[in-house]
């Protein structure tokens, strides 16, 4: 990651369309998820989806937020449609995409 700082760059503009959006809750792989969520001293908190991840209390703080960021690389497809942790969360406005990264809002489901 330190031989790559295009992709810091491009996470950097990631948290940049979270705070735009006004969503400080979101989802992403390992390890974006613990990457993004010290880049912002945990201002926004990023739990590691669909993976179980490292530190359990992200997701603890995640958990049934009405509105949250799914961050995922540009090889893996975006759904309309996921489940977290037992929550159903749908697309909730236009998908944002960079040279690695897209960054999509979902709003839950009730």
């Amino acid at each position: 990651l330190l031989r790559a700082p295009d992709q810091l760059r491009e996470m950097r503009w990631s948290l940049a369309e979270m705070k735009k959006a006004g969503i400080n809750r979101a989802l992403a792989d390992w390890p974006y998820g613990d990457i993004l969520t010290a880049m912002t001293d945990q201002q926004i908190i990023v739990a590691q989806w669909p993976s179980r991840g490292k530190i359990p209390a992200y997701k603890d703080m995640v958990f049934g937020t009405p509105r949250i960021a799914v961050v995922k690389t540009n090889r893996d497809k975006v759904d309309t449609d996921i489940d977290f942790e037992g929550s159903h969360y749908r697309i909730d406005g236009d998908v944002q995409k960079n040279d690695t990264f897209w960054m999509a809002p979902y709003r839950l489901m009730k």
